[in-house]
């Protein structure tokens, strides 16, 4: 097991629509299950701060439930004309059974 490893989360509850708020470090972040795919932001949105976890996922997607902003999970990006800045993602690093975090990600 990685030194740094943090477990959030056992991968076989990791489903499609999955998405689960963790504190970890001090960092609110929001654990997302979308296509198959695993991604770890942080819980807030970039325009007002609003918490993404009341946001629908769609596809590769969440949209913010406040504004209807929707960010692409892969990139960050916001998929809207504009200059906003970019969710925080982090990579989800798998370790056995489990999803987690590199904690010297969060440094």
């Amino acid at each position: 097991m990685l030194e740094h490893f943090h477990p959030l989360e056992n991968i076989e509850r990791l489903s499609d629509g999955y998405r689960r708020c963790i504190e970890v470090a001090g960092h609110n972040l929001l654990l997302v299950c979308a296509q198959g795919e695993f991604f770890l932001i942080e819980n807030r949105c970039p325009h007002m701060d609003w918490p993404l976890d009341s946001g629908e996922i769609k596809n590769r997607t969440i949209v913010c439930a406040k504004h209807r902003i929707q960010f692409d999970l892969r990139t960050g990006l916001a998929l809207a004309p504009g200059s906003l800045e970019p969710l925080t993602r982090y990579e989800v690093v798998v370790e056995g059974d489990q999803a987690g975090i590199d904690l010297r990600q969060l440094s």
